[in-house]
């Protein structure tokens, strides 16, 4: 045990630069924390060519405190170390240049090592390989045959605020949380260098939601065994909702997909030290959190997880589980780095927009007390009808039966130490006690094929169970009753992808008919606002200017959408509602020579000539 009194190397400079440093360090934080605004910014002025540092605002100032407080608490302690024990910061400091050194060719020969592992993770009976060839091109046809149905609104919302725009502002607005900025980012490189149509704008969904089938299989096979892994990914593979939002310019399949990479990589991690795994780590960790901040639910399973399992493998000794030197430190140094880099990501929208647009909008701000748990109630409805939509009732009945086999049963069926479903009620639940959040089923999108994992491998340990038991010997009867699942939930996906992608979309139909008229730079075109991104969207596509929604303008011709279906919102519409809550109001219409262009079940579309004598009244000129 180190004492007070030993000394450190004389000749080594290192320490006492570094002290010197730390004091500087030191200095500077007490002086942002101790000098008000005013006088903070009458300094910085100074040093500037104009004697003004515009970009040093209150919210930044706030940002820079916390940064102060933060870091100077750091140097501090550092500090203090090193004075008190001076030899055990000199021995600390030696061995942190010696990784230095040496972490250029350690991180490339653990990138090798990982990468060696990644493969010899596939390596599988060529049953299961064939299976899971199979199961990755269905669950590419039937994402990718939904990849030019009609858009949505959030997604047409999504690519006409921010991805049609600048990149500035798709970074620093976040005036609604439908900016997950990291696949909007995407989305901004498609829309500016490749195109704007449905498919193209829909590919970083795409192809992470059909990454995330591999990567269910890996980690199925790792946690429980092949038979777990395979039945996972087919099942994952064919759930609507999760193809559903692979075929949704939206940011969930990423969130999805980070989730069960962290925990794949944790898997990794427990028992073998790489740093290429745990760069992996920050670096899932960050696309996560800068897609989507619910990513603290999946990364906090993640970090929880692994702290159990390392805490009981301490205590037990077990030499095949984390007890490797390092495992800790490394695990916080990631999660610390995971948490700067995301800072520094969102520097730019907390510059801009405030922290509090990202943490307390009318979307994600704490429910009222006496609502939470009516609305969690809601929520877990929402979330199990939208488990069951277009799965049999025998799929989900196995899987959510199996769910409950692999948690009463963890000891006999798994190979982790530490069940995951553990760490998840442990973190999520008090979390969401504190946050009281509306838990809407996508925003839990990263639960979806852990569910699936978890099924799984309750299924193959009763299969594998009775197969032992009554001593059969016909493997291949085995696993064609262990894909039967897989089969039934493919099968109920064909009527349904064919009825999708057979849908019209009644906005680009509306936006076409305006399109085809050669007068439409002169028209008007009112919408309600539940319909108005995805008709956004379509004018965009279809090169309408903008100035075909504004009504504060001459206009010779009125087009008016209605839905009067208008499910999930207020009430259903009708015409004079939109045309005086969100157009120029009825009189401007002319309305006994009005022409019925479409009617559908949700959409009405009308074309009106503009009252001449009102457009002179208002606006002083004639209609154009």
């Amino acid at each position: 045990m180190t004492n007070m009194s030993e000394t450190p190397s004389s000749h080594f400079q290192p320490l006492k630069r570094l002290r010197i440093v730390l004091i500087l360090l030191l200095l500077l934080c007490l002086y942002i924390l101790l000098t008000p605004f005013d006088s903070l910014k009458q300094t910085f002025d100074r040093l500037t060519p104009d004697g003004s540092l515009e970009m040093l605002t209150v919210t930044l100032h706030h940002w820079l405190v916390l940064a102060a407080a933060t870091f100077g608490g750091i140097a501090a302690l550092l500090l203090a170390f090193s004075f008190r024990y001076p030899q055990s910061y000199e021995s600390f400091l030696r061995n942190v240049a010696s990784a230095c050194r040496t972490f250029p060719r350690d991180f490339k020969r653990d990138a090798g090592s990982f990468f060696s592992a990644l493969g010899r993770a596939f390596e599988s009976p060529r049953w299961i390989t064939i299976s899971l060839i199979a199961i990755l091109i269905g669950g590419f046809l039937v994402r990718f045959a939904l990849l030019n149905r009609p858009m949505e609104h959030d997604e047409s919302y999504t690519v006409v605020t921010w991805a049609s725009g600048s990149f500035r502002y798709a970074v620093s607005d976040y005036h609604l949380p439908n900016n997950h900025i990291f696949h909007t980012l995407l989305v901004f490189v498609i829309y500016h260098l490749f195109g704007k149509t449905p498919l193209l704008i829909r590919l970083p969904a795409f192809l992470s939601g059909w990454l995330l089938i591999p990567l269910v299989f890996l980690l199925g096979k790792r946690l429980y065994n092949k038979h777990a892994g395979l039945l996972a990914a087919g099942l994952t593979a064919f759930s609507p909702f999760l193809i559903d939002y692979a075929s949704n310019a939206r940011g969930y399949s990423i969130l999805a997909c980070a989730c069960i990479a962290l925990l794949l990589l944790g898997s990794y991690l427990i028992n073998q030290q790489n740093r290429f795994a745990w760069g992996m780590v920050v670096l899932t960790t960050v696309v996560g959190f800068f897609t989507l901040p619910v990513m603290l639910y999946p990364f906090g399973i993640f970090i929880l997880w692994m702290s159990l399992t390392w805490l009981v493998s301490v205590r037990r000794h077990n030499s095949k589980a984390p007890t490797y030197r390092g495992f800790l430190p490394s695990l916080i140094f990631s999660a610390f780095l995971a948490g700067l880099l995301t800072l520094l990501c969102y520097l730019p929208l907390l510059l801009n927009s405030g922290i509090n647009a990202l943490t307390n909008n009318i979307f994600v701000k704490p429910l009222p007390q006496q609502d939470f748990l009516p609305t969690f109630g809601s929520r877990m409805q929402d979330w199990l009808n939208a488990f069951r939509e277009g799965l049999p009732l025998i799929v989900w009945g196995l899987v959510l039966t199996g769910n409950l086999l692999t948690l009463l049963l963890h000891r006999s069926l798994a190979k982790h130490t530490i069940p995951i479903q553990i760490a998840a009620i442990l973190w999520l639940v008090p979390l969401w006690l504190i946050q009281r959040p509306n838990l809407w089923p996508r925003t839990q999108i990263y639960l979806w094929p852990l569910v699936f994992i978890w099924g799984a491998a309750g299924i193959t340990f009763v299969l594998n169970w009775l197969w032992n038991r009554f001593n059969w010997k016909n493997d291949l009867v085995l696993r064609g009753i262990l894909l039967i699942p897989v089969l039934i939930a493919a099968v109920y996906q064909i009527p349904r992808t064919i009825a999708i992608r057979g849908e019209v979309s009644p906005h680009e139909q509306a936006v076409e008919i305006m399109r085809s008229d050669p007068n439409a730079l002169k028209s008007l075109l009112v919408v309600a606002p539940e319909d108005d991104a995805s008709t956004w969207y379509y004018a965009d596509r279809y090169e309408l200017p903008k100035i075909i929604f504004d009504r504060n303008r001459p206009f010779s011709t009125v087009y008016v959408y209605v839905n009067p279906m208008n499910a999930g919102f207020e009430e259903p519409r009708t015409l004079p509602e939109v045309v005086n809550r969100y157009g120029p109001g009825m009189a401007f219409l002319i309305q006994e020579n009005s022409t019925l262009l479409f009617e559908r079940e949700n959409a009405v579309f009308y074309r009106f000539p503009a009252n001449l004598r009102v457009i002179e009244e208002t606006f002083g000129v004639n209609s154009p």
